[in-house]
Formats: C-alpha cells, structure tokens, sequence
C-alpha cells in the first residue's frame, strides 16, 4: 500500500459470533493504541458441504479485495474458517494472499507466524473435575462435524480422559452438531426419540452455544434440573456464561487478549521485526453453576493453574448486563428494521442509491458505501477465485471524516476496484474497524458494503448487509424490466412504423394513413373544425412502366411523393395507397388553398423533368371532398371514396383539356 498509515485486515466467517466479537476487541484495542487503520472481512464458508444449495460460500467473494492494494497485511480465524476444507487446503489459502503479510490464529503452520490457545490442560482438568468432584461416569459429548484441528484436539482430549478413568464406550455417547444451537437441538430430539429419555450425568459441549442447546433442552422439553439432574458444560466462555440461569461451567480462551496479541504481531512483522513463528496462550476453566451438582463440591475444590472457580451469581449481572444490553441491542434491531422499511425494490437504481445514503445516515453510521457491479453476477456454484469486474459504480456513500457524500456527484461515479477497494480520500479505515461484505442473494452477485463499527451488535451489520442486498435484486429487477419494457415498446414502435410505412417513397401506407387519418379527423370532430380530404393519382405510370421499365416507374413515384410532401403542409397526413394513388387529410384548409397548392405541385413537376433531365413527363391529379359532410361527417372510410369519385371528374377533364378543380358539393 501506498497509505502512511499501516492498514490490516480480519478475517473470519462470520462476525456475529461472540468469539468474533471477542476477537475484534482484542484487536482494535491493539490498533486504537498505534493508530493502525482495520478492516473486516467475513468472507462465510469457504466450502459449504451441499455446493448446489447453500450460498454462505457466496459471502467469500470479498477474498478477491484482499490484496497489497488495500491492505499490508491480514489476520486470518482459521478456527471459524477451517470447518469444511482440509489443513492442507486451508494453508494453500494463506498463501495465496502472497505478498501480504499473514499472521494466523488457532492452528500452526509453517513460515506463517501462527497464535494457538492451549485448551489441553484446562479441558482436561475439567472433565477429570466433573469425574472426581461431580462423580459423573455417564457422559454425552456434543461435539462438532468439522475438519477444525481445534475439534479434533478437543474430542482427542475427552476420549483420553474417558479412557485414563475407564469409562466404558457405553457409557458414553457423541453426536455431531454444526456448532450451531439448532444443530444441538435436533441432535438431542432425535436422540431422546430413540432412546426416549436423556440419561447421562453430564453433557460436554465444544462450545457455548450447543451447550444452551443442551440446557434448554433438558429444562424445557425433559423436564430436568441444571444441575441437579445433570450438569452440562460449555467451551469458549461467552458473556451470557457469567449470568445465565444458571451460570455455565466453560473454558476461556482468552480471545480478547488472542486478538491483541495476533495484532500486535502483525504489526511488528510488517514492520520488518523478528516474530516468533508459534505463540501459544493459555485457556483456563471456569467454574459455575451448571456443574455444581454435589453441593459444596467447588467451594471445597482448591483451584489449580488451569481451572478457577467464578462464584458470582446471574443476579449479580442482572441489572448491570442483561437488561441494559436487551434494551440497547432492542432499539438496535428496531432501527435495522426501520431501514429494512424505508426501502422500496420498485426502485431503480438512478433513485436507489440516494435513498440509501440518506437511511444509513439516519441510522448513525459515521461512513458507509455500496460498490454495485454493472451487470450482477451470476455465481451459481463454489468459486476458487470470484471473477471481480474491472469497472464498479459507487452506488451509496458517504463519510463524515472526510466530508464525502454521494449524493453531491451528479454523475455516476465508476472506478476499478482491483486498484482499490474505494477510491482514494473518499473514504477513512480508523482503528475502529470497518466491515468489508459482499452483497448477494442466492447465486447472484450484486457488490459489495462498507461499514464503519460503532457499538452496533454485529448481528445488526449482518442484518443491514442482507436488506441492502435484497434492496439491490429489487432494484436491479425492477430497472432490467423497465429497460427491458421501455426496450420492447421502442421495438415496438419501429415494427409500427415499419408495417405502416411505404417501403419505396418513406411515406405512410394504406394502413398507416388510414390509422393517423382517423385520429386527425375524430380531432377535428372535437375541436369542430373543417377541412379536405384529397386524392391523388399519378397521370400516365402505366406509360411510363411500359416504355422506359419499371424501375422509372419507381423513380416517378418517388418523386412524385417528395414533391407532395414538399408542396402540402407537415400537420397535413399524407400516404400512399399503392401503386399510383396518394391521398391527404389537411384539418382547416380551404378550396382556394389547395388550388395553389395543385398549382405548385403542377410547376414542381415540371422543374422536377428539366433538373433530372427525364425522357417522361411527371403530372398527377388531385380531387378532394370538403369535411364534415351533411350525411357522413368525419366518417374516413366515406370521405376517402368521395374524394376518388372527385378524382375521376379531375381525370376526365384533363382528357376534355380542362383543368378546373372539381369540389363535390356538400
């Protein structure tokens, strides 16, 4: 990067998790310290077990703006990022951000500087305490699906203990969840649908959540006490641990102070300093309620290094913690669901990206923006690399830090995002960290979101990300079917011209004279106004088609339209008939009008002989009828045959060597 200030990204999974949340504070307190600029990447699964249907993968089409352009250097989760792919190709992931610095947490590899927490002897400790302390010999364990070194480490650990103790295989009972709550559940329902009852001493779980999972299951659905019936433990120590009902046994892994210590040697590594390739920190247990199933058995239990014993109660959190964070993150997702409502997908995208500006500014963001491809992006199926266009369209935006606001720019404004993420000056990356997210839904890519932290939940940006991307598949459809609309009745248009347009003079045809003939006349019915009605035919083309070839034939008539549509005035409607008969509607023209107008046509004909130096002479004959009539008013289809039948008086006098204009009587 060119920047001064040294700018490093995260990235993980997702960012809504507690441990991220951990994670990110650990970090940005670190990079608040030397004024290091942060970015967020959750970049989803990086291989989702079912490629055809499940998306998530689709959020790691950021990966493709993690590069030296944008950033000096990345941390990379691999305990959130590791659970489908294998070590082999998660390292060949690392690498592939050369030549950015890298620096990775929960899992070591070699000649990337790797920070692993030690869970061995704290897991261990805790298992062997709920044998000794808690006399527990019936055990399940929720354990995890996943290719994580982590979750093998941790399942190796319990077996081991089980073994040291024999414990029975039998006594023992492991399921496969997806470290999510409603995996946990389900495991548990199908389990005691089965076996109809859960009967174990205690429930290890790898980590918080299932371990909820597991609580309530138990209470809400078995019936059982916690701990009285069975104890349950957990694994990651999340705020919820410390005042839940009960409180929850679980290992910290100090993933506050992981986050800090992965920033701070990324830091140093970019700045050329010798880091050390492993750096390991210790976990350590912590004893609540959920295992305390023989009474006094922990305030008799004498602390060791790895396992302490929290005797605070919920209540000591209830109105310090819990009410005060339901109402905050309460308000919280009523201002999300405000923005969600604020929005409109009957919106094009000229009037889209205002509004979106304007609603995060409301929302309280210090800086935002949203990057739209040209054209979405189809992606149906997992990607090694995203296909990032070379030309983007800053959508939304704006950052009060540097007074950048969209909404001044009265033209789209495009650049290259393989140059940068977004353009230069436009936009600040301070300490706090912004989040960096791509915008899709289903298998269509629209973009990508920026989003400065603030003490919004990071359940909140996810929620935000989402409405943004439904709000552009709106947008985007709604524009691509008025285009497609407005597209088809411009089609529409020159087909209806072309089927009522004379191929060979350019002017109307039958059906289009009859057609804009009609409208001029119902015109003229409402504004009760007169006019003629004209016909013309063509004197001697048969002559002329007979003694010099059609093709003159042709050069006549064209040029006996041009001098018609020359001679009569552009609100008359003039057509061709076929062959050598034309015909006009003039609204408010007078007989005495059209006698000059028969007399400049009769001297252009003429004029036409000497310039184009023709062998044949070019006349024509005109008869016309006076509008409205007393029996057929401003009937089209009456007047036109009236018109002829004045023709034929015009063409027999021609023959007599008389050339008197004949008006029909009324």
């Amino acid at each position: 990067m060119s920047d001064k200030k040294i700018r490093i990204g995260l990235i993980s999974d997702y960012l809504s998790s507690e441990y991220s949340e951990n994670l990110i504070r650990g970090i940005t307190t670190y990079c608040a310290e030397d004024d290091i600029e942060l970015m967020l990447f959750p970049v989803g699964d990086l291989r989702p077990k079912n490629e055809l249907y499940n998306y998530n993968f689709q959020f790691s089409a950021i990966i493709s703006l993690i590069k030296s352009e944008n950033l000096d250097g990345i941390i990379a989760a691999s305990g959130t990022l590791m659970h489908e792919i294998s070590k082999e190709e998660y390292e060949k992931f690392l690498h592939s951000f050369y030549p950015l610095k890298v620096v990775n947490i929960a899992a070591k590899f070699p000649g990337i500087p790797s920070l692993v927490v030690d869970c061995h002897q704290a897991f261990d400790a805790l298992i062997q305490y709920l044998i000794d302390y808690q006399k527990c010999k019936r055990f399940g364990f929720m354990g995890v699906e996943s290719q994580s070194e982590e979750v093998a480490l941790r399942t190796q650990i319990f077996k081991d203990v089980m073994k040291r103790n024999n414990i029975p295989e039998e006594d023992i009972v492991y399921w496969k969840s997806n470290f999510e709550y409603s995996s946990a559940y389900h495991c548990l329902t199908d389990y005691r649908r089965e076996h109809g009852k859960i009967d174990f001493d205690a429930i290890v779980a790898l980590n918080d959540d299932t371990a909820y999972a597991c609580i309530d299951f138990c209470t809400k659905r078995m019936n059982m006490n916690v701990p009285n019936d069975i104890i349950v433990t957990g694994f990651d120590n999340l705020q919820r641990a410390s005042f839940s009902n009960p409180t929850l046994t679980s290992v910290n892994q100090q993933i506050e102070f992981l986050g800090y210590s992965a920033a701070r040697t990324l830091h140093q590594y970019i700045r050329g300093k010798k880091v050390a390739e492993y750096q390991t920190i210790r976990a350590k247990t912590i004893l609540r309620k959920s295992t305390a199933k023989i009474k006094n058995a922990q305030e008799s239990f004498v602390s060791d290094s790895y396992i302490t014993v929290d005797s605070r109660t919920s209540k000591d959190f209830t109105n310090s913690f819990s009410v005060s964070e339901w109402y905050t993150r309460r308000t919280q997702i009523l201002q999300a669901s405000n923005y969600y409502t604020s929005l409109s997908p009957s919106t094009s995208l000229q009037n889209i990206g205002g509004n979106i500006t304007n609603n995060l500014r409301a929302f309280g963001f210090q800086a935002a923006a949203v990057v739209v491809y040209e054209n979405p992006l189809i992606v149906p199926n997992y990607f090694e690399e995203f296909p990032l266009p070379r030309k983007v369209r800053l959508l939304a935006g704006f950052d009060y830090s540097t007074q950048f606001n969209i909404n001044n720019y009265p033209e789209p404004y495009y650049f290259n995002p393989h140059e940068a993420l977004i353009p230069k000056d436009l936009f600040n990356f301070p300490p706090c960290g912004t989040i960096v997210s791509s915008l899709f839904t289903g298998n269509t890519h629209y973009g990508y979101m920026i989003l400065r932290l603030n003490d919004y939940d990071l359940a909140v940006y996810e929620l935000i990300q989402k409405t943004t991307s439904n709000q552009l598949r709106g947008s985007f459809n709604f524009t691509r079917l008025y285009e497609e609309q407005s597209q088809m009745e411009s089609q529409n248009k020159k087909l209806d011209l072309i089927a009522n347009t004379d191929e060979l003079t350019g002017l109307r045809n039958r059906r289009g004279f009859m057609e804009l003939g009609k409208v001029c006349l119902n015109l003229s019915k409402e504004m009760r106004t007169s006019g003629l009605v004209v016909y013309c035919d063509m004197d001697g083309l048969k002559k002329i088609n007979d003694t010099y070839g059609h093709e003159a034939g042709d050069i006549a008539i064209k040029a006996q339209a041009k001098i018609l549509s020359k001679a009569f005035r552009s609100n008359d409607v003039l057509g061709r008939l076929g062959g050598d008969e034309f015909a006009l509607i003039c609204p408010g023209l007078s007989e005495n009008q059209l006698k000059k107008i028969q007399d400049k046509v009769t001297k252009a004909c003429k004029e036409w002989k000497k310039t184009s130096k023709s062998e044949f002479d070019l006349s024509i004959s005109m008869g016309s009828i006076k509008y409205p009539t007393e029996i057929e008013g401003y009937k089209m289809d009456a007047l036109l045959p009236l018109a002829d039948n004045c023709l034929y008086l015009e063409k027999r006098a021609k023959k007599q060597k008389k050339l008197p204009l004949k008006i029909l009587p009324i």
